[in-house]
């Protein structure tokens, strides 16, 4: 009769080599793609908030006009001539009348962009500025507002000097995990403003 013969020593090593080759093979490949889903995740957060900024902007200073504009460094504001209601309102000529400003900046301590509404004590038929109205330079009316965007690391904002458009850059930034550096964004646009 023959004895059952079990595996060697050797046998029983190279089993488990193979079984850890093909752990670490499986162990990889999962790594590579939670990477590649945590780096797309991540982009599309950062393209998520700088487009944010550059819409809710857009959006609010389409309906504008140019002669109310005012920038002083990361801050803009604008007339608006929508109510309480968020409706457009004209007079009998069919023309704005403004009824607030609204003022959009970045908060650098908390790398927000807010937006802020400043209302008019008195309606107005010709715009005009902020510091023309109010006699006190936009950066003295800068406060508290509706959060747009968290992750702001500049909101550059100029006018070309053919004017009548406001051109806008915004860099976002957030952390990584595992002593990566900061992942970043800029996204560029420019909005065209009604004519007065």
């Amino acid at each position: 009769m023959r004895r059952a013969r079990g595996a060697t020593l050797i046998e029983l090593m190279l089993g488990i080599a193979l079984l850890g080759m093909l752990l670490t093979l499986l162990f990889l490949i999962f790594h590579m793609g939670w990477n590649a889903w945590r780096s797309a995740n991540l982009r599309s957060d950062l393209n998520d908030q700088s487009r944010l900024v550059v819409q809710s902007l857009s959006r609010d200073l389409e309906a504008s006009v140019y002669a109310s504009l005012s920038l002083q460094g990361e801050a803009v504001s604008f007339l608006s001539a929508r109510d309480d209601a968020g409706v457009f309102t004209l007079d009998a000529n069919g023309d704005p009348v403004w009824q607030r400003y609204v003022i959009f900046h970045r908060d650098p301590a908390r790398a927000e962009v807010v937006r802020a509404e400043l209302p008019l004590a008195a309606p107005l038929s010709a715009p005009e500025p902020i510091e023309v109205n109010t006699g006190q330079p936009l950066a003295s009316l800068l406060g508290p507002g509706r959060v747009i965007a968290r992750g702001v690391k500049r909101l550059a904002l100029s006018v070309p000097l053919n004017g009548r458009r406001l051109r806008m850059e915004v860099d976002v930034e957030q952390p990584q995990r595992g002593g990566l550096p900061p992942a970043r964004m800029t996204l560029s646009s420019a909005v065209h403003l009604r004519n007065d």
